[in-house]
């Protein structure tokens, strides 16, 4: 068969669909999809064949390759032959890689050209290969999706929707990756300079399915799964929230020991916290459990656990290597943290005073400073004349050390101060207080005074005044110590 000389045009058409506009930070209504079937792979390929000079006309077999190289090179994926072509003025139109001959990536922005192979008539003697191979050119826009891929513009929408209609197992609505060392799969980027704006947004409208997923599948290094970094002094690195009574954050391993706990947090800060915790809820701000037979608590001096200051252990003990200091906050039984007139002088609220406490069962009615006795029933109740023997001590304050502290919210109980520096509501009906003066239950219930005599003294004295009081009833502070 004579040589044959062609002469051929290509058009690479590259269809790119949209999805349909959506209001920037719209989410998706479920099932919404407005592309219902893929674009197929095949594209369509025109020329023109002349043998000797003369446009052909009949019917030939065409035979197409892929190749990466316009003389040599490496063939990619199969042959696709075009049997009983027809062709008119020497013009033919075929589709080619509608099955993926080519393979589905062949397209990934490297240079392709075409090794056409021709014999005429259709049925008869061998194919001859046409001279040279034709390169595979785009249509101007598709220039925009060669790689590296990038897209701007102003547009009410997003730039680029992908939609994968597949309900199976896998199904990637987008997968990147890459192989840098230095380098990221995905980033996002907001650049804006004011407004709530987001480099990133996962959604997924399952009901157990996951939003934005991040895996490092390295077994050694220092990874991370994801990544979050603010450059704002008044940004956040990563925020969760759980707007419908979830769990806003949500972390699990398996590493164990101080150096891979299942959450670390760092603050480099000189003067910063690593943790704050805020809420508005009549429940605890922190909960600890744990089903082992571990610590519940354990706070270190330094990094890296070693030097153990504070622990809490499975039973309930708790252990410090210093000494238990309370705060500067005082308790008057109604919740509020301070000390009311009609109870307590204000001026006592600075510095004040701390005790040993115990949670008893009391009578109804009493407040901070009462001197209390045992009353027939068993209970604490108010003292009621002078020089009770069965005088115990004085409602508490604000004590540093509460025994049966599980019974603080209860009614019915009262916190006994057994020993310390308290406020206590004194007299001056047995004569004006001196600071050292031994001090009993008075005629005024509720109330201690100056004591008088070692007969009358002994085993009624609730403490000695630290400071005096001249005439009527008033607040001073006493060390309690029964005797």
């Amino acid at each position: 068969m004579k040589r044959v000389l062609a002469s051929i045009s290509f058009l690479l058409v590259v269809v790119f669909l949209l999805a349909g506009e959506r209001a920037a930070g719209q989410e998706l209504a479920p099932g919404a999809n407005p592309q219902q079937a893929p674009v197929s792979t095949a594209f369509t390929y025109q020329g023109q064949l002349k043998q000797n000079g003369s446009l052909v006309n009949g019917n030939c077999d065409l035979r197409f390759s892929l190749w990466d190289d316009p003389s040599a090179g490496a063939q990619i994926g199969s042959i696709q032959t075009v049997a009983n072509q027809t062709i008119s003025d020497g013009l033919f139109t075929v589709q080619l890689n509608g099955n993926n001959e080519f393979t589905s990536d062949a397209f990934s922005g490297e240079a392709r050209w075409l090794k056409i192979e021709v014999r005429c008539p259709a049925g008869s003697g061998s194919y001859t290969p046409l001279s040279p191979r034709q390169p595979v050119t785009a249509v101007p826009y598709a220039l925009g999706l060669r790689l590296p891929l990038s897209a701007s513009g102003s547009y009410a929408g997003a730039v680029l929707s992908i939609f994968n209609t597949t309900t199976g197992a896998f199904g990637d609505g987008l997968f990147a990756q890459t192989e840098s060392s230095s380098d990221t799969g995905v980033t996002g980027y907001a650049s804006a300079s004011s407004g709530a704006n987001t480099g990133v947004k996962g959604q997924s409208n399952s009901n157990s399915g996951t939003g934005v997923y991040g895996v490092t599948i390295s077994s050694s290094g220092n990874t991370y799964g994801v990544w979050g970094e603010s450059l704002s002094s008044s940004g956040t690195g990563v925020r969760a929230g759980a707007t419908n009574g979830g769990v806003a954050v949500w972390a699990l391993s398996n590493g164990s020991g101080i150096t891979r706990p299942t959450l670390h947090v760092e603050n480099t800060n000189a003067s910063g916290i690593s943790i704050f915790a805020e809420q508005n809820s009549n429940d605890a701000v922190l909960v600890v459990t744990n089903e082992g037979a571990g610590d519940l608590i354990r706070a270190f001096g330094t990094a890296g656990g070693a030097n153990l200051r504070f622990r809490v252990t499975q039973n309930g003990d708790v252990y410090a290597d210093e000494g238990f200091h309370c705060g500067n906050d005082v308790n008057d039984g109604n919740g509020s943290g301070d000390l009311s007139e009609t109870e307590i002088d204000p001026c006592l609220q600075d510095n004040a005073p701390a005790d040993f406490a115990e949670m008893l069962p009391a009578t109804a009615g009493l407040a901070p400073g009462d001197v209390l006795v045992i009353g027939p029933d068993g209970r604490l109740a108010l003292s009621s004349e002078a020089y009770q023997t069965s005088v115990v001590g004085v409602y508490s304050t604000r004590p540093s050390y509460l025994g049966n502290s599980r019974f603080a919210d209860e009614d019915g109980y009262a916190p006994l101060a057994i020993a310390g520096v308290v406020p206590v509501k004194v007299s001056a009906e047995n004569g004006p207080i001196q600071p050292g003066d031994m001090l009993a239950t008075a005629g005024t219930p509720g109330h201690a005074m100056r004591c008088e005599g070692v007969e009358l003294c002994f085993g009624r004295t609730i403490g000695k005044a630290l400071a005096g009081w001249e005439g009527g009833t008033g607040v001073i502070l006493v060390l309690v110590i029964l005797q």
